[in-house]
């Protein structure tokens, strides 16, 4: 395993994990092949083409997607993460990488069927999180939101949570990263959420780099934070060696409203009511 290189907590958003790249590729779960069948399931008969993914990471949840044939626009802000996300999705011609913020990246001229964001839309700024990707979209497009999350539900896993010292820096959020917003915002409707649950395993060195991977323990600092993984590999040697973890993976849904015409925007609907005779 790669040395945990320590990480620059000045970085700006999205940046935060472009110096963990393989420890963020080794150690962070997958997608379950349900979710995605259900991101396209309610896409129904509209087509989808053309996809926009905002912040690719390593491009794990990119290749379940690509697999459909469908051309996808990868926007990743971190050069490492970029360039290791070009080399892991380098066999599919129907991807691209960009390597830019969802903030300063420039909006094509044709918007797309699909746009979706993989334990990421968090980390776009909120001034645009909601209204860019909604311009993204064309209309009656599919926003999909999702993330993954390891329930710490075991014996061992509490063990090593007392360890790293969880308590000291809070929890995960046990819901979507700004999901109120997009429900909120007005640009989309239809929303549908779906939960999957799911076990993985992990051997010593990459259950590590799975902990490193999590914001939740950023805060520590960097040569203790190094200590306590060391100490993390050790009990899971331990433990025989492996760790099963649970885990959770949220997904939102939703559509792209129709514009209105202007003249509905004028004069609503309720006002054309037929009086009664």
């Amino acid at each position: 395993m790669p040395a945990h290189r320590l990480l620059n907590q000045s970085s700006p958003p999205g940046r935060y994990f472009d110096d963990m790249g393989d420890s963020y590729d080794a150690g962070r779960m997958g997608y379950p092949p349900a979710l995605f069948d259900d991101i396209f399931g309610y896409a129904g008969c509209s087509p989808v083409q053309q996809a926009l993914e905002i912040g690719c990471g390593s491009g794990q949840a990119t290749k379940s997607i690509a697999t459909r044939g469908i051309s996808i626009l990868c926007i990743e802000p971190g050069p490492n993460l970029a360039a290791l996300a070009q080399h892991n999705l380098g066999e599919f011609r129907n991807v691209r990488v960009v390597c830019s913020s969802f903030e300063e990246w420039t909006l094509e001229p044709q918007p797309f069927d699909l746009v979706f964001s993989a334990n990421a839309i968090h980390w776009v700024d909120r001034r645009v999180r909601t209204r860019k990707t909604a311009k993204a979209l064309r209309p009656r497009g599919v926003l999909a939101i999702f993330r993954s999350i390891p329930l710490r539900d075991s014996k061992v896993e509490r063990e090593i949570d007392a360890l790293m010292g969880r308590a000291a820096v809070g929890e995960e959020p046990s819901q979507l990263p700004r999901e109120p917003e997009f429900r909120q915002s007005g640009y989309f409707e239809e929303f549908r959420k779906h939960r999957y649950e799911g076990t993985q395993i992990f051997d010593a060195e990459s259950y590590a780099d799975l902990l490193f991977t999590l914001q939740r323990y950023h805060r520590i600092p960097p040569q203790i934070r190094s200590e306590r993984l060391s100490k993390v590999r050790a009990i899971v040697r331990d433990r025989g060696g492996i760790i099963r973890v649970n885990y959770v993976t949220h997904l939102l849904l939703a559509r792209k409203k129709k514009a209105q015409r202007w003249w509905k925007r004028l004069f609503p609907a309720k006002q054309f009511q037929p009086r009664d005779k």
